[in-house]
């Protein structure tokens, strides 16, 4: 177990060393998360050949699947993470999402696909409700907001790093295959990344055996906040807070969806490049955009909260939702891969400047024990619109944008409204609902 003896003596206290190890685990997790469920955006051409279906399909297999197991399984999760040991629930979630992506590169039918991305959806439910959690728990609040931070960044540099590696890994095997490489001439190349992306989901289940449940902090302050108050009562006492707050972040973040979903397939279809060199591509589309979000989101909070702490998050959060809705506005008339990188990295960024700071709201929001259950609603809402909106940019793509740059219309026709709708909920009433249940 990792540990430390000082913890004894500090009556449960977690030492900076344990939470640290425990934080970097953390983030292993998440990064591999992601990592698993955008492989399939950049097979997503390959895997449209080999079993001949047509591009709603490719959104139902891409979204649709993911978005809805994740979607039923999240609530249940959310009140797991609050009553039961979380460590082991993140245990569970990477040996079932290695599982079920080993049995993906497996599959022979279109239905066994669709129910190996089923699994995956599921079994990955638990990622970041969990995650969020434990951070509350390994520091206190001075440090919290920090530490959502390097999570987050952290999360982010090894994501992209993993999706350009796995674009880089999907054009070796290519080329192998090309020149008559024995083995991939049994098992296709996107078979083959599947096989190799699930490793790291069984790896982690063993390094988590090792990683001891932190004590739950902060559940003695109130009436409110001692365990008392029911999910329902809470959201109930805090609705006009919850639809807004809740409202404005699905609404900026659901159009990564259609882009993570369909990025890469319109660098293939539209500018030309093979699967390997759009994954490079987008790796770095998302790494720069995703890391300089966070940057400036980080930015933004010290230097808003030097003047008022408890409006800060909320201040960054209105420039992220306004920036957001400025800079999806290019996407869909962008003309060389150049363009396309920089109106898609613009978007990402404005997105991440959000995303940086509504961890710190939602653990500020919920009492202790409801936390789990806050995180995963919001998380619901978002994949709610998530599960939606690729097929839907598919269907679109199939039906209505035709030719060459159809695609990206269609991701525009789907991202701009919810973007541009994203800071109305933020911007009305700016003190009268969000800041007093923020100041408790």
């Amino acid at each position: 177990m990792i540990g430390d003896p000082a913890e004894a003596a500090g009556g449960g206290k977690v030492s900076a060393r344990r939470a640290n190890v425990t934080l970097a685990l953390l983030m292993l997790v998440a990064v591999f998360a992601y990592a698993n469920l955008q492989l399939f955006a950049l097979l997503a051409s390959d895997i449209k050949a080999a079993f001949g279906i047509s591009d709603t399909n490719v959104g139902i297999l891409g979204g649709m699947t993911v978005n809805f197991s994740t979607a039923v399984a999240l609530i249940p999760v959310g009140m797991l993470v609050d009553r039961k040991n979380r460590i082991r629930l993140l245990m569970l979630a990477s040996g079932l999402w290695g599982a079920f992506t080993l049995l993906t590169g497996l599959t022979e039918g279109y239905w066994q696909l669709f129910a190996c991305r089923v699994g995956v959806g599921a079994a990955e439910a638990a990622v970041y409700p969990a995650c969020y959690s434990l951070i509350a728990d390994l520091y206190d609040q001075r440090r919290r907001a920090l530490a959502v931070s390097v999570f987050l960044t952290g999360t982010l540099a090894g994501a992209s790093a993993v999706t350009s590696l796995s674009g880089t890994m999907i054009g070796v095997f290519e080329v192998a295959r090309l020149a008559g490489h024995e083995a991939l001439t049994v098992l296709a190349p996107w078979r083959v990344a599947f096989v190799a992306a699930a490793l790291p989901g069984f790896i982690l289940f063993v390094a988590l055996m090792f990683v001891r449940e932190p004590a739950r902090q902060e559940q003695h302050v109130s009436h409110e906040q001692d365990g008392t108050t029911s999910f329902r009562q809470f959201l109930v006492s805090e609705r006009s807070l919850i639809v807004r707050l809740i409202g404005a972040i699905v609404l900026a973040q659901v159009g990564l969806g259609p882009i993570f979903a369909w990025l890469p397939t319109a660098f293939v279809r539209v500018h030309g490049f093979g699967s390997g060199q759009a994954g490079e591509w987008f790796g770095m589309i998302f790494g720069a955009g995703s890391l300089s979000g966070i940057a400036l989101g980080t930015g933004l909070v010290t230097w808003f909260g030097r003047k008022d702490v408890t409006a800060a998050p909320l201040n960054v959060l209105k420039i992220g939702t306004v920036l957001g809705a400025l800079s999806v506005l290019g996407l869909p008339f962008a003309q060389t891969p150049l363009m396309v990188a920089a109106a898609a990295s613009a978007f990402i960024a404005s997105v991440y400047v959000g995303m940086t700071v509504t961890p710190t709201i939602l653990m500020a929001t919920a009492p202790n024990h409801l936390r789990g259950q806050l995180v995963s609603l919001q998380t619901l809402s978002l994949i709610c619109l998530m599960a939606v909106t690729p097929p839907l940019v598919g269907l679109l793509s199939d039906l209505v944008f035709e030719g060459t740059g159809g695609l990206l219309l269609a991701i525009g026709a789907v991202t701009i409204p919810c973007s541009v709708c994203a800071p109305l909920l933020l911007l009305v009433r700016r003190r009268g609902v969000l800041r007093p249940a923020l100041a408790r």
